[in-house]
């Protein structure tokens, strides 16, 4: 069982039409009872029958990674054709979703209009981010302008990159549009969103008199 409570299960399979070879399948966390939603998949395919007086499956066994805690080892045996001992096949599989991290970032105020958060430039309350990837949604920065939120980041189901984009805001204009981000497992990345003030033209004179040409030249 991985840390999300999905349950892996690696077994010998075989019967006419196929010969024995050695399958994985998983039950999710949410699964009804019955239902194993992550289908089976072949680790090995059996190429022939055991003649031989061999023991059979003596050390086929399942173990979870303790290094991430979602990935399930299994290693089993199978025959290749015109062998007389048998080969073990060692294999590795995870379901969707046990590999997560942490994505954030800050809106914040841009005094120098670089797009990069200073140490003198304070955090943003209350504007709304967008994010988009193979997760999307919308995020409110807190008080000190943060926001963060868990996404998927397993490469073999989805390429984990995020697009971060603050909404437009009033009195509020960007100055970095969005920030991408590239995630792995346990990763906690930040993706910083620059602001400015923007004041209306209140006065002054119109574009008629910028294009007039006092001396006449």
């Amino acid at each position: 069982m991985d840390r999300d409570g999905n349950i892996g299960i690696g077994y010998s399979f075989g019967g006419a039409p196929n010969y024995p070879g050695q399958r994985f399948a998983a039950r999710m966390a949410a699964d009804p009872p019955g239902i194993m939603s992550l289908h089976e998949a072949v680790l090995a395919a059996g190429e022939a029958s055991q003649t031989s007086t061999l023991r059979w499956e003596d050390y086929a066994t399942t173990a979870m990674d303790p290094s991430d805690d979602c990935t399930f080892w299994y290693v089993g045996d199978y025959l290749k054709t015109g062998a007389s001992a048998y080969s073990t096949k060692i294999g590795a599989f995870r379901a969707p979703g046990c590999m997560r991290s942490t994505a954030g970032g800050v809106a914040f105020f841009d005094r120098n209009h670089d797009g990069k958060r200073g140490a003198d430039e304070p955090g943003l309350k209350g504007l709304h981010i967008f994010y988009t990837g193979v997760q999307s949604g919308r995020l409110t920065s807190i008080a000190d302008g943060s926001f963060r939120v868990m996404l998927p980041s397993d490469p073999l189901y989805t390429d984990p990159v995020y697009i971060y984009t603050a909404e437009p805001a009033k009195g509020w204009e960007p100055t970095n549009g969005s920030a991408r981000i590239a995630l792995a497992d346990g990763d906690d990345r930040s993706g910083d969103l620059g602001r400015v003030c923007e004041t209306k033209n209140r006065g002054g004179h119109d574009a008629h008199f910028w294009r007039e040409d006092p001396e006449g030249s």
